[in-house]
């Protein structure tokens, strides 16, 4: 029988392989506000998402999704899915699933794909608070759920990134599976293995760089089948390894399958599978990008760039708790080794290892990353659950120091640690993935220095603000329409212009500019007055600009 995750006694000092048993009707309230708290999210995300812009891929991604769905209806006939961009380097779940449901629900496109995305980031909240539960507790559970909630990285995005999310969901769906396995060991049921198949497939087919996860995957296993073995025991252990390992055969097929479907491309040709990963391995994709103010290329970031924004753009409460975590696990590590082949010990084993790979191998092999954290946000709920798990165990050393009145005291510093982040994202709302922590003084600080607005989904609030200056002015019905250039993504902007508004390619012959603040576009000048700015936080975001000839 697989020994129980939730009745083993809390042990002092120990914070791999054991976990504090608050009683069921403790556990029970802290699942009804974990519920509570995950459907209040998703009406506030439903309830807010068409105020959310147009980002820069989701005019490809929306097509994409399109040209899917016609590859099935035509009977597998049509390929323009697999001509349309390097879009068939990527699996289309999402976009087909978004495609899909424009058919059914009246509506604008776009509102409707955030809509779906909120739901998909609220499912990974969903995720990440039962990956915690089962490998911390109920409380552990509550507070993972509270400190991805109110990661700005993860919360803004859910809105405007149709490939990182619903990677991230997957990535931590695959996480949960696994952890239950290694609590199930050596007969999880064939109901998990469906699940883990699912959870891989959805994954790996929406990006095959879900592969960096295989690693951890692994050495959690073996390090599990090593806490069986001992004198007279490697017989039994090994016996125990080779069933588990015929268990979770069954579950590549199913994962070959979903991919299959998500990803169809992939199942067109022998090689597919290599070509992605090989095309993935040295992305083609060069441009420059601010980093601690200086301009650096895509293809030559330095070591430092993702630890240092991930320090930078979580919450500097997950940030500290992480750190803890960091030192806390090696030095358990090292003094006890063989509590890592426990249940509790592999499990962790399992998350420590889902965020140090990932990281070791952007800081060594240094592949093409942009856009701050997203290609990494696959990372955040393992990270964040780890974090969890030392705020419960510092809540536990108050209640076994000072008594049970000093858990107050360490609900007070947990919330305060939760009101900074959020607080920042109302105020930053519905932008709120270009936050910045306190670590580098809020956006202001980081302004310029970093990416801000990479979405470019600022252009939409900016258009409308644009237009009422128009409207003020009495310049909304002009002989022939205004020409504007935007700098970004133009659907970003022109798919709400009135009529007298016109998208044109060439800057040089526009009327006025539309456009971030990012470096690249262009910033008011002696030669151009702002007609609108668009602030969050006293940053600007977003200009658009007069270019015509002055009278």
């Amino acid at each position: 029988m697989p020994a129980s995750s939730g009745t083993t006694p809390y042990r002092a000092g120990c914070l791999w392989d054991v976990k504090p048993d608050m009683g069921p009707v403790v556990e029970r309230w802290l699942d009804r506000g974990a519920l509570l708290l995950l459907t209040g999210l998703l009406c506030l995300a439903l309830a807010t998402s068409g105020q959310y812009g147009i980002s820069w891929d989701e005019p490809v991604q929306k097509a994409y999704g399109f040209y899917l769905l016609r590859y099935y209806e035509s009977g597998f006939k049509d390929h323009s899915a697999f001509l349309f961009s390097n879009l068939h380097y990527y699996g289309g779940a999402f976009d087909m699933l978004a495609a899909l449901l424009s058919r059914l629900v009246p509506g604008d496109v776009y509102d409707l794909r955030h809509a779906l995305g909120a739901g998909v980031g609220v499912i990974g909240l969903a995720v990440t608070w039962r990956l915690a539960r089962l490998v911390g507790g109920a409380r552990v559970g509550l507070i993972a759920l509270g400190l991805l909630a109110c990661t700005p990285a993860w919360y803004g995005d859910m809105f405007a990134n149709p490939k990182d999310i619903p990677f991230a969901a997957a990535a931590a769906a695959v996480v949960w599976a696994m952890c239950a396995v290694l609590r199930d060991w050596p007969r999880p049921s064939f109901v998990l293995i469906g699940g883990l198949g699912l959870a891989l497939g959805l994954m790996l087919g929406t990006r095959i760089g879900g592969l960096i996860l295989g690693p951890p995957l692994v050495l959690a296993l073996v390090a599990r089948a090593l806490g069986d073995a001992g004198p007279g025991r490697w017989g039994r252990a090994l016996g125990q390894a080779v069933g588990m390992a015929g268990r979770l055969l069954l579950a590549l097929p199913v994962a070959a399958l979903v991919m299959a479907v998500v990803w169809p491309w992939v199942a067109l040709g022998p090689t597919h599978l290599i070509e992605a990963m090989d095309v993935f391995s040295r992305f083609p994709f060069y441009a420059l990008l601010p980093f601690h103010g200086l301009l650096v290329p895509t293809t030559d970031l330095p070591a430092s760039y993702l630890p240092t924004l991930l320090a930078l753009k979580l919450p500097e409460i997950t940030v500290i708790a992480a750190m803890v975590a960091a030192v806390w696990g090696v030095g358990y590590a090292v003094q006890q080794p063989r509590s890592l082949g426990s249940i509790g010990g592999s499990q962790r084993l399992l998350l420590a290892l889902c965020v140090l790979v990932p990281l070791l191998y952007a800081m060594l092999a240094r592949p093409v990353a942009y856009n701050g954290i997203r290609h990494f946000l696959f990372m955040v709920p393992p990270l964040t659950v780890l974090a969890a798990l030392v705020l419960d165990r510092g809540l536990e050393v108050l209640v076994r120091g000072w008594g049970r009145r000093a858990v107050w005291a360490g609900v007070a510093v947990l919330s305060l640690g939760l009101s900074l982040p959020v607080g920042r994202m109302v105020g930053l709302h519905p932008y709120q993935y270009i936050d910045f922590n306190l670590f580098a003084g809020g956006v202001r600080g980081a302004y310029q220095k970093f990416e801000l607005e990479y979405w470019g989904t600022s252009l939409r609030e900016l258009t409308a603000l644009f237009v009422q200056e128009m409207e003020r002015r009495g310049l909304d019905h002009p002989k022939e329409p205004w020409k504007v250039w935007v700098c970004g993504e133009p659907t970003s902007a022109d798919h709400y212009f009135p009529p007298y508004l016109v998208a044109i390619d060439r800057d040089e012959e526009a009327d006025f500019t539309l456009g971030t603040s990012q470096f690249y576009c262009p910033q008011p000048t002696p030669n151009n007055h702002t007609v609108v700015r668009l602030e969050r936080w006293g940053t600007p975001l977003a200009f658009a600009l007069d270019q015509r000839p002055t009278p």
